[in-house]
């Protein structure tokens, strides 16, 4: 690995490579703690509806089954609604676990502690519930219809809808362009899926959690569990993958020390790949719109984007990220018109996570896709177009149209190497000539400039 041409060895190799490495599901089985005795295993029973009412949960025949230490709903916890990255609209949060409706598929209604976890995932098969199917809604474009509500007292699915920017007129340009887009849902789908352990010592909580910060999770954990953060430690182990989708803890682990206490014995609960595909939530989820225009020999004079963004069942992660995008929308080009539109919708899906990058990678896309429709539809090579456009290495320091600052840069000296190292003009000239001769096997070209917002 190398940092500003620096060889620098990672250090952290050896201890996964031979299974020394410890996640949170090893710490009990490793003994990390010796005053820690075996944990008790706690299993979700989760919605196989997309949306419903819940009439009904029916826990006796669970409660009655081997090893079972307790079985709670939300009936059952004094826990507070989740945190949310910043101010939403009221009636729109989430709660650990669903009460009197279910607004995706894989959203926890109870839950099972028992001895063992095949015990626990026993009994949780033996949780009914008595649902009143509602119409779901999963695309964003529909949702935003409102003609299915996710929240009746909200009265709408939109979220947020703001015209950050005066739409653009492209009555003076002499090409343009204009196409939709959709950047899709994605799971981060980490080596490990989330994983957690409460244990308490008299009124001192410590929690093991697989998540990206610990003072972060200590402080929801005790907003969602009504505790003193004071008393409680969160350790963070190593970490089998997050890439963002990780960065708080999940609303199933917030309920653990709850759950614990109650029981009287440290509680583990390990995610299923399964259950870390319905629920951990998904990121990108963006239906765009690009509109961009510019004289005949290339030279891009005004781009918009409008956005409708998926933030899934409950309006946490994903109301936030159109404002990121909007961030990145100028990318790495001088253009002296820019316009961004956003809009965010609930939809019967999990609730969108940050996952790489956090709603700048949906800008890059959406604009550097433009850029080649601009290129294609002027009759130019879009390397030619890129180069035309780029924001020159002596502009910098650079504000952007929407105020974003770029400290540095040489755009032109990044795409000639890139050009020069993948010998741009021979594939070019071996793509004529496949198209020439009617080969089965066609070569495509690729390209994209980036710049990102780093720490």
């Amino acid at each position: 690995m190398s940092i500003l041409g620096n060889e620098v060895k990672r250090v952290e190799d050896p201890r996964f490579l031979t299974g020394e490495a410890t996640f949170v599901g090893d710490v009990a089985l490793r003994g990390a703690d010796p005053d820690l005795p075996p944990p008790a295993h706690a299993v979700f029973a989760r919605s196989s509806m997309a949306h419903a009412r819940v009439l009904s949960i029916e826990t006796g025949d669970a409660q009655a089954a081997p090893g079972v230490l307790g079985v709670f709903t939300m009936a059952d916890l004094d826990v507070a609604l989740v945190p949310t990255w910043g101010p939403v609209p009221p009636g729109t949060e989430r709660t650990a676990m669903a009460t009197d409706k279910v607004r995706f598929v894989g959203e926890p209604i109870a839950v099972v502690v028992a001895e063992t976890a095949h015990q626990a995932a026993d009994a949780a098969e033996l949780i009914w519930a008595d649902y009143d199917p509602l119409p779901a809604v999963t695309e964003p474009l529909e949702a935003a219809e409102d003609g299915t509500l996710l929240f009746d007292e909200f009265g709408t699915n939109v979220v947020s809808s703001r015209g950050y920017d005066k739409a653009l007129d492209f009555g003076g340009c002499d090409v343009v362009v204009t196409a939709p887009i959709v950047n899709n849902r994605m799971s981060a789908a980490p080596i490990e899926p989330r994983v957690a352990l409460a244990a308490w010592s008299g009124d001192q909580l410590t929690m093991w959690s697989s998540t990206q910060g610990a003072h972060a999770a200590r402080d929801q954990i005790a907003t969602v569990a009504k505790l003193d953060a004071g008393n409680i430690r969160v350790i963070v182990p190593d970490i089998g993958g997050s890439f963002g989708a990780k960065g708080g803890p999940a609303p199933e682990e917030c309920i653990l020390p709850l759950l614990a206490k109650s029981v009287g014995t440290p509680v583990q609960w390990v995610e299923t790949r399964t259950e870390n595909l319905q629920s951990m939530g998904w990121s990108r989820a963006q239906w765009q719109t690009v509109t961009m225009g510019g004289t005949a020999d290339g030279t891009i004079t005004h781009y918009q984007l409008e956005v409708i963004a998926e933030v899934g069942a409950y309006a946490e992660a994903g109301v936030f990220m159109p404002t990121f995008t909007r961030m990145m929308t100028q990318g790495v080009y001088d253009i002296p018109n820019i316009a961004f539109m956003g809009k965010t919708v609930l939809c019967n899906t999990a609730p969108l996570v940050a996952f790489r990058g956090a709603g700048r990678p949906e800008a890059t896309a959406a604009l550097e896709r433009a850029v080649d429709l601009f290129a294609n539809e002027a009759g130019l090579d879009p390397v030619e177009v890129r180069t035309k456009n780029f924001i020159r290495a002596d502009a910098f320091p650079f504000t952007t149209k929407v105020g974003t600052v770029y400290d540095c840069g040489d755009y032109e000296a990044a795409l000639e190497q890139a050009l020069a190292a993948a010998d741009y003009p021979t594939l070019r000239a071996e793509q004529r000539a496949r198209r020439e001769r009617g080969d089965v096997k066609q070569l495509c070209i690729g390209l994209s400039c980036y710049v990102e917002i780093t720490a």
